[in-house]
């Protein structure tokens, strides 16, 4: 049983590289891009890559409340300054003549567009960034910006540094806050990476109709969740925590991780469940919630849990946790229940997949629970979790790739 977590360093699967002299990891913030959880996470994820790069925080020398909000992330100001020529029809021709003969499939030009965005004026605008790029900077990450969530002025540094990035061969990468699983695709077309935070936008990414021809990560949810304007407390609570079971080798990440509420009340029950679960062997790892309180005679929670399935858990990797830490379940890739209960609850209220296995209850399925009286169909469910697990990469794993440019190949 595991009690409370410390900051670890080390990123899953890495090896221990000596901390480099280069400039490392440019990371552009700006203006409602940080909130205390995002601040904090990002504190510990500049810790935990430094064994192999440096990430280097930069924001808007005008953006002097977010300076201060992201203090302890010791930012860089830079300075950017813009230029714009006033609506002429020169400026308006300049534009048309930029764009060309391109049109859309149904045979409207693009440049008669203009006259539906600003009714023909010639307003050109231009960023420009001034910040000298050391020439062995690694990669530039920025926060992708969608026409429905972001300002003018986060647009014209998202494309300046785009520009910038290009123009010095850098690779760049943009995040995903708001959902990417929109038409618009033209902002995300432009980076040589996206990182996803959610599985709705990877798999939209992904497919062939959207076109993108880029490297697509996506994130774990322990990490993906700090990036949405909604994130709870709860998965504050569980900052660190994969880190430090990874770095104890308590836990393969490698693995799908699976975490059951067991209840001594339904000790058959999770006996016959963990018996279906042991058939995909060595490509789960089971977290086994258990309580003080629950005992039968002499015996603990965890030692009725290996007397009645000692046969079975000799076939799978296995750990036992505090249900009065829930937030630990934010490492677990899904939530596997006899019943719904107090667990599932949680899990369900933060969307993290809950599967419930009862052969008396009518199966049925809303938002992120999912509930099957048939094995096939459990079995199912835990191999579509099995798959979305294989395509999840940290942020510390991304930035390996990108360091040592794997990402290409």
């Amino acid at each position: 049983m595991c009690g409370s977590m410390e900051q670890s360093n080390k990123p899953n699967n890495k090896p221990n590289n000596k901390p480099t002299d280069k400039s490392g990891i440019y990371w552009i913030l700006q203006d409602n891009q940080i909130t205390p959880f995002i601040t904090d996470f990002l504190e510990l994820l500049q810790h935990r890559v430094n064994s192999f790069t440096k990430i280097n925080f930069l924001i808007p020398s005008h953006n002097s409340d977010t300076l201060k909000a992201a203090k302890k992330l010791n930012p860089i100001p830079f300075k950017m300054s813009s230029k714009i020529k006033p609506n002429s029809l020169g400026g308006f021709k300049l534009k048309k003549s930029l764009i060309g003969d391109h049109e859309f499939s149904d045979g409207l030009s693009f440049w008669r567009t203009l006259l539906l965005d600003d009714l023909g004026s010639g307003n050109l605008f231009r960023a420009q960034i001034h910040h000298e790029i050391e020439s062995d900077t690694q990669a530039i990450i920025l926060q992708i910006p969608t026409p429905l969530g972001s300002s003018a002025s986060e647009e014209r540094v998202f494309y300046a540094w785009v520009y910038l990035a290009k123009q010095a061969g850098i690779p760049v990468l943009g995040y995903e806050l708001l959902p990417l699983d929109t038409r618009w695709t033209l902002a995300p077309s432009l980076l040589d990476g996206v990182i996803t935070t959610s599985y709705d936008s990877y798999r939209h990414l992904t497919e062939n109709k959207t076109d993108m021809k880029k490297k697509i990560w996506l994130a774990p949810r322990y990490e993906g969740r700090f990036f949405s304007p909604g994130c709870p407390p709860f998965w504050r609570n569980g900052l660190g925590a994969a880190y430090q079971y990874q770095k104890e080798s308590k836990i393969d990440f490698d693995k799908t991780i699976i975490y059951l509420p067991h209840n001594v009340a339904m000790t058959y029950e999770y006996k016959d469940l963990v018996s279906h679960l042991t058939s995909f062997s060595d490509q789960i790892h089971l977290m086994f919630c258990i309580g003080k309180d629950q005992i039968r005679g002499t015996h603990k929670h965890n030692e009725i849990i290996e007397i009645i399935s000692k046969k079975n858990l000799k076939e799978v990797s296995y750990s036992f946790h505090d249900l009065n830490m829930p937030w630990e379940m934010t490492i677990a890739d899904c939530v596997v229940a006899c019943s719904s209960c107090y667990a599932t609850s949680i899990a369900i209220n933060n969307n993290i997949p809950t599967i419930i296995y009862d052969p008396m209850v009518r199966p049925h399925k809303k938002n992120a629970k999912q509930s099957f009286n048939n094995i096939s169909g459990l079995l199912n469910s835990i191999n579509e979790v099995i798959s979305s697990h294989k395509e999840r990469d940290e942020f510390a794993k991304i930035f390996f790739q990108i360091t040592d440019r794997t990402y290409l190949k």
